[in-house]
């Protein structure tokens, strides 16, 4: 099915519409890999520690060397995949053949073996790492595969938010299911062995429908492909490396929110039954804030649409920190407003980095897709690195015990997780945020220019 008019020329520009089966096809695509990478940011952390018995401290250098492993690979798997040339396109390919083994590594992951402390330590690093290379994989051509389907900024809007909200949508899965899926088996161990069997026969699915129902329009030839060289003078462009830096420190602070949440349920407010509704929920406001950033967007446009998110997202935190956070009601109704605002953050994410990747086009004469989308990867990746060794640092210098009392120490610490350190990532992203130069009235001035060289069938000048 065609349903994007399609165009030979290199890296064209044109005004390419996208009909809606290709929209829904590609956001359910995020639906399928987001089950995957939910179930990881959100349970990961505690199978370790609570289910396979792996000591805080252990668990800090399995999470630390596996990701640093994976986010290695990052760029080099963006460089490839701009440099992929198949009857399918350069991205789509991804999506056919790394879907299975997807699935397959993300079982592993979330299996118990016997043995030692060393030995179960050793398994878990390989087996995270083969997951984590995997699911690069496919979430990086997945990514770019965006800015290559349409040129048309109302298009690309709609097609970040869908992705958005099915990704978000997957949040409210996870965190909803898995637990009550883990309770039906006879042990944690068995339960989240079966949750995440299912989550990966799901996931394969809605990745092959996205392959199915894409095309790619905009046609980079062989001869036009970036090189090694060319793609590190891109990634410096100014909007790529605020973009960057700005996505690593939001998930930094969402992936340290969400590694402390079980244990601060269960440890500072004894009420480890509300966990899973809490979670639920700021997916469900995570959600609205996806829904109602078109509207923003309207009237800002995408940047001043990211930037109230992150502003909402760093009082949100602010607010935690100051006011007493054992209350239960306090810190559920302040996670909300975290969660609304990181929504309004996350609609925008994608879109604008296709405009930072037609900026770098516009700046240096070539696109940069893969490696662009590979280095937002590859921060995101960074960010759960640091997140999970940073978590698993804290509980153990601050004496956590596990399915023990706590120590206030302890409990300290993981207030920390939650509340403090989010805060101070969030100060940082608002800076950013503020630095952020592309307006949509430039995007589309610079996209103008694109078309008239590409019109006129001249090379685009280097800028640089």
């Amino acid at each position: 099915m065609n349903d994007a008019a399609r165009d030979e020329r290199p890296g064209t520009q044109g005004s390419i519409r996208v009909g809606s089966w290709q929209k829904l096809g590609y956001g359910v695509g995020d639906l399928g890999q987001t089950l995957f990478f939910q179930a990881t940011l959100l349970y990961l952390l505690y199978f370790y520690t609570d289910v396979a018995g792996i000591a805080p401290a252990g668990v800090a250098t399995i999470l630390l060397v596996a990701r640093m492993l994976d986010t290695a690979s990052n760029p080099i798997i963006g460089v490839l995949a701009d440099r992929t040339r198949s009857r399918w396109g350069r991205f789509r390919p991804y999506l056919l053949f790394g879907a299975l083994p997807l699935g397959l590594t993300a079982l592993a992951t979330f299996t118990v073996v016997p043995g030692s402390a060393v030995f179960k330590e050793g398994y878990a690093i390989v087996s995270y790492a083969a997951f984590s290379i995997c699911f690069a994989a496919v979430a990086i051509p997945y990514s770019a595969l965006l800015a290559t389907i349409t040129s048309d900024p109302r298009d690309r809007s709609s097609l970040g938010a869908l992705r958005a909200g099915f990704s978000f949508s997957a949040g409210v899965i996870v965190s909803s299911v898995t637990l009550p899926i883990v309770n039906l088996a006879a042990n944690s161990a068995a339960g989240f062995h079966l949750a995440i069997g299912i989550f990966g026969a799901v996931g394969v699915i809605l990745l092959w429908t996205a392959f199915a129902s894409t095309r790619e329009a905009i046609v980079v030839p062989r001869a036009h492909a970036p090189s090694l060289r060319e793609s590190a003078r891109a990634l410096g462009t100014a909007p790529i490396v605020i973009f960057t830096l700005l996505f690593l420190l939001t998930n930094l602070s969402t992936m340290l929110r969400s590694a402390g949440a079980m244990y601060y349920f269960k440890y500072n407010l004894a009420r480890a039954e509300l966990v899973s509704a809490f979670l639920t929920f700021g997916s469900v406001m995570t959600v609205i804030g996806i829904a109602v950033a078109p509207f923003i967007s309207r009237r800002t446009g995408k940047r001043g649409t990211m930037i109230v998110g992150v502003v909402m997202m760093a009082v949100g935190y602010a607010m935690t920190s100051i006011l007493s956070t054992t209350v239960v009601s306090t810190f559920v109704w302040l996670g909300f407003f975290v969660y609304f605002g990181f929504g309004l953050k996350a609609a925008t994410t994608w879109p604008i980095l296709a405009d930072c990747v037609d900026y770098a086009q516009w700046r240096h004469g070539k696109r940069v897709d893969g490696i662009a989308y590979g280095f937002a990867i590859f921060s995101q990746k960074l960010s759960l690195a640091l997140g999970g060794a940073i978590a698993g640092w804290i509980l153990s210098w601050s004496g956590y015990v596990a399915n023990a009392e706590q120590t206030t120490s302890a409990m300290r610490g993981i207030q920390g997780l939650v509340a403090f350190l989010p805060s101070a990532c969030m100060v940082c992203a608002v800076i950013l945020a503020l630095l952020y130069p592309l307006t949509d009235a430039r995007v589309e001035a610079l996209n103008a220019e694109l078309k008239r060289h590409q019109r006129d069938s001249r090379d685009l000048p280097d800028r640089s």
